[in-house]
C-alpha cells in the first residue's frame, strides 16, 4: 500500500473542500446554514447535522478526484475501508464592507458583480481515510465569502 499517497489524498480532500471547488455548492450550503457536513467520499452521500441531504456538487467532485487518485496510484479501491470528510460550518450574512477575502465575482454578462450583501462561511475541515492497517487524517481551515444568491445562472 502506498502510504504517502493516502496521506496526500487525506490532505487534498480537506483542501478541496476548503477551496475553490466549493463554489458550485455555495447555494446549497446557504440553504443548509451552520452545522456539521459529513461527506462519504466513497459513495458521495452527504449528511448535514446527521440528516441525509440531496446530492452536493462538492461531494461528487471529491469522489471523482479520489477515485481517479486511487486509479492513478494503482491502489485497489477494495483496500479502502472508509474515506470521510467532515466540515464544521459557520455561515453568516455580511455586508460588502465586512468582507475579509479578495475574491471577485462576475455576472453571467461578464460585468463585475457588486452586490451589497454577502455570505461568509468559516470552515473547519477534517478527513479520514482508513484501510485495514492504518488511518490517514488531514485537516484544513478556511473562510469563503460569496454574493447572496451565488452562483447566478
Amino acid at each position: 500500500m502506498r502510504r504517502k499517497r493516502l496521506q496526500h489524498a487525506a490532505d487534498n480532500l480537506c483542501q478541496m473542500l476548503c477551496g475553490w471547488r466549493l463554489a458550485n455548492s455555495y447555494a446549497d450550503l446557504q440553504r443548509l446554514g451552520s452545522g456539521t457536513l459529513t461527506i462519504d467520499v466513497l459513495t458521495a452521500a452527504s449528511r448535514f447535522n446527521g440528516q441525509p441531504v440531496p446530492d452536493l456538487s462538492i461531494a461528487g467532485e471529491l469522489q471523482a478526484w479520489f477515485n481517479a487518485e486511487l486509479a492513478r496510484e494503482r491502489i485497489n479501491r477494495e483496500e479502502i475501508v472508509e474515506a470521510t470528510v467532515i466540515a464544521d460550518l459557520v455561515l453568516s450574512p455580511i455586508e460588502r464592507r465586512q468582507r475579509r477575502t479578495r475574491s471577485q465575482y462576475f455576472e453571467p454578462s461578464g460585468r463585475h458583480a457588486n452586490p451589497g450583501a454577502f455570505w461568509a462561511l468559516d470552515l473547519r475541515c477534517s478527513s479520514e481515510i482508513r484501510t485495514d492497517e492504518k488511518l490517514y487524517a488531514g485537516a484544513s481551515v478556511d473562510r469563503e465569502e460569496w454574493p447572496d444568491g451565488w452562483p447566478q445562472s
